[in-house]
């Protein structure tokens, strides 16, 4: 080995001493932190830093760290206008401060969502309130030791963007056993998730609480006058140059804008109707008013915005311009499952955009070429796999085009197939509307040979598919499906050892839960009629098994009604608008949500529109998007999944109906229309006939028997309509001799233009 190899390899070590050295560390730091909690006491000899002496002397002996003030960005405002909080601290902790402020808040009770935006400003997002009156703001200040908790929050991130994907995954999986197999993962990692939550939320010191009033004020009638209403975004940085839109009415006469006493050109400004956008010019720390002069009627009109606009030193950071790189924290993989890697924390001070490059510093002695690989070594979040066990020493180094980081080391361990696999292991149900719960599993022999099983303890469950005992062949998975009642109000929960007794004696252990069933305040349903809808009428429900199939489109934008229904007997507003998450390419589904959100009257209801843009399909001739909606204040949102297709081109837009040349005293014969098969034939997708109309029927002598027509009917491939559509019967009646006509307009939704009928008969003299 030469000296430049030599030195290479040492250097590798080094590197991964140190991470793995600071990782335990932290990690036993959270351990003393918990043992305190829990009484115990230790003493532990720190020959650097003692960081719970850190903490405590800047809670117990330097009361400047506190809250300084809360605001209300504008601190006048009416129902319906955007706003603001913004809580301002003594100091920034920037740095090599040895501690991190954390700022949590509740308005009215209901906690918000803070952001820590730079130095001393934590903001929440933007919101608006439907309802006038005094709003109570409390902030509370904490703080966390920097060192102990950048490792657990890190892998909090990556833990809920685990999560994030297997949601996604388990909304597209068909396969009843693999999706039970996610359901699993993700609830796994939910548990690990609420503990590492805890184990920061222990890291916590309380050090400030600071609550205040402040007044939403009624909506504000149409006026002719100027009227500032908001400013975005509403903070920057002091030394200025920062594109700002301060919005409102009647603001196209502007004259003159003044930000925290300096004026802005007028020829700098870009003023609308509804608003105004500037560049800020370089201010002092805090918070600034927005002023305006105006041209009404011959008169200066002044409106002003107080509070519009926090300015703050050094918001923008800065730093070296040499990126740093992190390649997460250690993590663990059975053998041919793959994991992704995350380097998502990695940056560079000065913002520019990193690039990045991982490697495999070392692997097992045993490891093939095909072991220990990434799927794409560039991207941010790689995914490792290996089927041969080891421990992984894997870098990764980012770039930000002018230099290179140092090289940040992480360890992925691969362990042994286990003889037998559950999925899931763990499994958490509710039951339905009639008290039953029905689930399934996979139990899969991953040996060379035939294993035997038996499943004890599960006498509360009945086994639809596969048995207590029997056998499982050699490199296979036996599916498992069962029910269980739960009638109570609690929840019941099952340990069940599941043993394997051949070849050898190994026991998993199979963990279910099921809920009772819950009474929501408010139904997702559909508002297809009984007589023609033959499938599951909760949305929610029908969604859990398969999907919602929303009304295709052609031409033209369609939409399809659901019904919001309240079951409670006082009225329910939603403010949280659906969001949708489109499968693929494709955008093709909107909601048309209400701006300030919508009331559900009491035990009423209230239909919301999904539109489907045929414009949106890119390729292919369906889409798929999921629906979630967070319609009370707590709990997991609504999830629906919304299926659409790309309708056909019709066959023809017009089609003639011949009822041929009859004498006058004949009996006029009858035509049957079929609608709307005439037209698109067997239709692949969903739609609706709208109507059916009769023009230009001059004699009046032209019948349709529309007796049995429904109004509108549902035509379509999906698993609870399939229909062609309806046969109308059509005929002439009371003629004398001459030719006639009529046209029969046939609306289908999706489809811009009316298809037609042209219907014509030939009436002549009896023969003598």
């Amino acid at each position: 080995m030469n000296y430049r190899t030599r030195c290479s390899v040492i250097k590798h070590i080094l590197f991964t001493w140190r991470y793995l050295m600071r990782w335990r560390v932290a990690l036993l730091g959270s351990l003393i932190s918990l043992w305190s909690l829990l009484g115990g006491s230790v003493a532990v000899a720190s020959p650097s830093r003692n960081y719970t002496k850190v903490v405590q002397k800047l809670i117990h002996l330097d009361r400047q760290y506190t809250i300084t003030d809360v605001y209300m960005m504008p601190a006048t405002a009416a129902v319906g206008d955007n706003v603001y909080f913004v809580v301002e601290l003594s100091t920034d902790f920037e740095g090599e401060a040895e501690v991190d402020p954390i700022v949590v808040a509740q308005i009215n009770g209901a906690p918000v969502q803070m952001y820590h935006q730079g130095g001393r400003l934590w903001t929440t997002d933007k919101r608006s309130f439907l309802t006038a009156g005094s709003l109570n703001f409390e902030a509370q200040f904490f703080l966390q030791n920097r060192h102990q908790s950048e490792a657990i929050r890190l892998q909090l991130l990556e833990v809920r963007q685990e999560i994030d994907a297997l949601s996604r995954q388990i909304v597209r999986e068909t396969d009843p056993a693999r999706k039970a197999y996610l359901e699993s993962q993700r609830a796994d990692k939910q548990v690990f998730k609420t503990d590492l939550e805890n184990s920061l939320d222990s890291l916590k010191r309380p050090v400030s609480t600071k609550v205040s009033t402040h007044q939403i004020g009624p909506a504000m009638p149409p006026v002719n006058s100027p009227v500032l209403t908001s400013c975005e975004p509403a903070y920057g940085d002091s030394a200025g140059n920062k594109v700002v839109v301060v919005h409102g009415q009647n603001l196209l006469n502007t004259t003159k804008l003044v930000i925290g006493g300096n004026e802005i050109p007028l020829q700098s400004l870009s003023v609308t109707a509804s608003s105004i956008t500037f560049t800020t010019p370089s201010l002092t720390e805090g918070l600034k008013n927005i002023t305006i002069e105006s041209i009404q009627g011959g008169s200066t009109v002044v409106a002003n915005l107080q509070n519009a606009y926090f300015a703050i030193d050094n918001l923008s950071g800065g730093g070296s311009a040499f990126p740093v790189a992190f390649a997460g924290i250690p993590v663990s993989t059975p053998a041919e499952t793959p994991i992704q890697l995350d380097g998502s924390s990695s940056y560079s001070p000065d913002g520019t955009p990193v690039t990045y490059l991982w490697s495999i510093v070392t692997k097992p002695d045993d490891a093939g070429t095909l072991d220990g690989v990434f799927n794409d070594s560039t991207i941010q979040k790689p995914v490792f796999s290996s089927a041969a066990p080891g421990t992984y020493v894997v870098s990764l180094v980012v770039s930000n085009g002018v230099n290179q980081s140092t090289p940040s080391l992480t360890v992925v361990t691969v362990g042994p197939k286990d003889p037998l696999t559950l999925l899931p292991s763990v499994i958490n149900g509710a039951v339905d509307r009639n008290g039953v719960y029905i689930g399934t599993f996979k139990a899969c022999n991953n040996l060379p040979q035939e294993m035997s099983y038996q499943i004890f303890g599960a006498d509360q469950i009945v086994f639809i598919s596969g048995g207590k005992k029997g056998r499982i062949a050699k490199k296979s998975c036996q599916t498992f499906d069962f029910s269980v009642e739960n009638h109570s109000a609690y929840t019941l929960g099952f340990k069940i050892p599941f043993v394997v007794q051949t070849p050898s004696n190994h026991k998993k252990i199979l963990q279910i839960e099921v809920a009772p069933t819950t009474a929501l305040g408010v139904s997702l349903l559909t508002k297809f009629p009984v007589e023609q809808w033959s499938g599951e009428r909760d949305l929610e429900v029908l969604s859990a098994k398969s999907y919602v199939p929303i009304f295709g489109a052609f031409d033209e934008i369609s939409a399809t009604s659901i019904v919001v229904k309240n079951t409670t007997s006082s009225p329910i507003t939603i403010t949280n608008a659906p969001v949708l998450t489109h499968f693929g390419s494709t955008t093709v589904f909107g909601v048309d949500f209400p701006v300030g959100g919508l009331v559900v009257p009491a035990n009423g209801e209230y239909l919301l529109d999904i539109f489907v843009d045929p414009a949106g399909f890119v390729s292919g001739d369906w889409a798929e998007a999921l629906l979630e909606w967070q319609i009370e204040s707590s709990g997991a949102p609504r999830t629906l999944l919304l299926r659409t297709n790309k309708l056909p081109a019709p066959m023809a837009t017009s089609v003639p109906i011949g009822f041929g040349q009859h004498e006058e005293s004949a009996l006029l014969p009858s035509q049957i229309l079929r609608v709307p098969f005439d037209f698109l034939g067997y239709l692949n997708g969903f739609t609706e006939v709208e109507d059916v109309d009769v023009m230009n029927d001059v004699s009046g002598h032209f019948f349709l028997d529309l007796v049995g027509w429904p109004g509108s009917v549902l035509v379509g491939n999906v698993d609870y309509v399939r229909s062609e559509g309806a046969d109308i019967k059509s005929t002439f009646d009371g003629l004398a001799v001459g030719t006639y006509q009529a046209r029969v307009l046939v609306k289908v939704r999706g489809y811009l233009m009316p298809f037609e009928y042209l219907c014509n008969i030939e009436i002549v003299g009896d023969t003598p």
